[in-house]
């Protein structure tokens, strides 16, 4: 199924995609690409983007193309870690449960 490419093949899509909605298109694939960037940078974790180009035949001569572009990116997991009391039904604290609290007065 995979055909050479001609001359001109790279540069249709490129101008397809910056034609496609008048730019936004281009647009919506440089914003993601930022932002899949920026987060793999600080969550040193693989980011993704993806073009998805939909093609729709208009008439015999004309076809119609839409699309969209999005990021697949890390997301921060904040965590924290807790003490868990049995003796009040597994309560969670910040505090060791069996450890005693000194009480500053001035």
């Amino acid at each position: 199924m995979y055909q050479e490419l001609m001359p001109g093949h790279i540069e249709s899509l490129i101008n397809a995609l910056k034609s496609v909605g008048k730019g936004e298109l281009a647009a919506q694939a440089a914003e993601s690409l930022t932002m899949a960037v920026k987060a793999t940078m600080i969550e040193g974790k693989k980011s993704s983007i993806t073009i998805k180009l939909e093609i729709a035949k208009a008439n015999d001569e004309m076809i119609t193309l839409s699309g969209t572009a999005e990021a697949k990116i890390p997301k921060p997991k904040p965590s924290g870690s807790f003490f868990v009391d049995p003796m009040k039904n597994y309560q969670i604290g910040r505090n060791r449960p069996e450890q005693q609290l000194m009480r500053m007065e001035g």
